[in-house]
């Protein structure tokens, strides 16, 4: 009897179309993830676009299929399908005019997936997309394009069949990308070229591309490709590995290669501001709230009487562009004479500045003897600071130059200001931690300094003088108060 029961509940209809429906379900199921650990495992050895887009193609089929398969039998349905599938007329209408869109990115996919374009990983760059790409992902209907932000773009298939696409990595097993860097007119070219060639060769991102060019273990060349008006404009190329991550190679690189033409003394030209005077002329300033690395930036209003205006550029601090103490005396002077001439110095006051420029250049050639050094000025009409910064590049020579520096035969017969002051500099370079002398707060030179203090200009003249040292970064600042030469 439980058995008759059980019979005519399986022989039921509507029963038996639940069941076939679920049998589909669980085979769909089944299927989407067979298919996707076939191509997931294809993919492990070789990350190519037309896997990518064939798995998506057959899941697609898989679905469809069940649900045809799902609403096939049902009561009612079949002279629909009948109809539907029967007529080609009827199919062909509706493709036409619902689908016109779908069927043209599908097609696009396939042509894509068929010639390869470009594969997954590759970085392209389309016109109305500004920052370069790369491919992540590719469906029946779009490809997936992902900038170095992680912004994904969601572009149709048939636009990337009909763009033009600059891909950087056709066809090749490495990837490229073009690096430009400016270098100042007074740069040793030769040298510039030297220093990118070997910084990409030592890059634990970038790998060689050409065994024929052996001089650079098959590295790329750098060219100067052209002229600026603000710089020498050189190139090069980088290749990286597939699994590499181009974005952070080039970053890598770039900052390697500033650093180290930073430590050869060549110059990258930046926009900057020169501030210059008529003599005799006048300037109307209100607050300047802002300061730029080599000029000034300022903020011009109108006062409402000249002695407001000399008011206001008292209190006004500016920085002066950077001059290399390499250069001429005379153009080191003139940055000095223009910072006393904007301020309106009087002869006394403008006479100290200019032999404290002369005595800190000429002090800080002996001493630190490296061509990287710059000088600039930074102060107001009350309180000045001249300035000179160094990176101490410690090569072989350099290092025994220090040495035979630091030596008692050599540094005996200095002045006690010269000798203590390189002492300073021996003792402390390559120092983590930032460290600061101070003539004034020296009590252990305190008696040799006391000897030899008032017979150095610099040291008469000036009000204090500071050495800051950090890791290979040496600064040497000179103190004055200008309201005191005011009468």
């Amino acid at each position: 009897m439980l058995m008759t029961s059980f019979e005519s509940f399986l022989n039921n209809n509507i029963v038996q179309a639940v069941l076939g429906r679920a049998v589909v379900f669980v085979v769909l199921i089944f299927l989407l993830f067979l298919n996707k650990r076939i191509f997931r495992h294809l993919q492990k050895n070789q990350q190519t676009i037309h896997l990518r887009f064939f798995e998506k193609v057959i899941r697609v089929l898989l679905i469809i299929v069940a649900v045809l398969l799902m609403f096939y039998g049902i009561e009612g349905t079949q002279r629909l399908w009948t109809m539907a599938f029967g007529s080609t007329v009827l199919i062909g209408g509706v493709l036409g005019l619902a689908g016109k869109d779908i069927l043209k990115d599908i097609l696009a996919g396939l042509m894509i997936s068929i010639y390869k374009p470009f594969e997954l990983g590759d970085r392209v760059l389309l016109k109305d997309i500004e920052k370069p790409s790369t491919v992540d992902d590719i469906t029946i209907r779009h490809t997936v394009l992902k900038t170095m932000d992680n912004v994904k773009y969601i572009v149709p298939n048939s636009v990337m069949n009909e763009e033009i696409v600059t891909n950087t990595s056709f066809r090749q097993k490495l990837r490229a990308t073009f690096l430009q860097f400016g270098i100042s007119y007074k740069a040793d070219i030769r040298l510039a070229i030297h220093i990118i060639r070997e910084t990409i060769k030592n890059s634990p991102y970038t790998c060689p591309n050409n065994p024929a060019n052996k001089d650079l273990d098959g590295y790329g060349d750098v060219y100067m490709i052209k002229i600026d008006p603000s710089a020498l404009v050189l190139e090069t190329t980088i290749w990286t590995e597939p699994e590499t991550d181009n974005f952070l190679a080039c970053s890598e690189v770039r900052i390697a290669v500033i650093g180290n033409l930073a430590k050869a003394g060549i110059e990258i030209p930046y926009q900057h501001v020169d501030l210059k005077m008529e003599d005799g002329g006048q300037l109307y300033l209100g607050k300047m709230d802002a300061i730029k690395q080599d000029g000034v930036k300022s903020e011009e209003k109108k006062p409402e009487s000249p002695s407001d205006s000399m008011m206001g550029r008292r209190n006004s601090t500016i920085k002066m562009s950077r001059v290399y103490l390499r250069e001429s005396p005379a153009k080191i002077k003139a940055e000095a004479e223009k910072f006393c001439r904007f301020f309106q110095l009087n002869p006394k006051q403008t006479n100290t500045l200019l032999l404290l420029t002369e005595e800190l250049t000429e002090m800080t050639k002996s001493i630190l003897q490296n061509d990287s050094s710059y000088f600039w000025i930074k102060g107001n009409r009350s309180k000045v600071r001249l300035m000179v910064q160094t990176t101490m590049r410690l090569d072989s020579a350099q290092r025994k130059n220090l040495m035979d520096m630091s030596t008692v035969e050599n540094t005996s017969n200095l002045p006690g200001f010269f000798r203590v002051i390189k002492d300073v500099i021996d003792h402390h370079l390559n120092s983590k931690e930032r460290y600061v002398w101070s003539m004034k707060k020296d009590n252990t030179n305190k008696k040799l300094l006391e000897v030899d203090l008032n017979k150095k200009i610099i040291t008469s003249l000036s009000d204090d003088i500071e050495i800051s040292i950090q890791n290979d970064k040496v600064r040497i600042i000179v103190y004055k108060d200008l309201r005191n030469l005011e009468k």
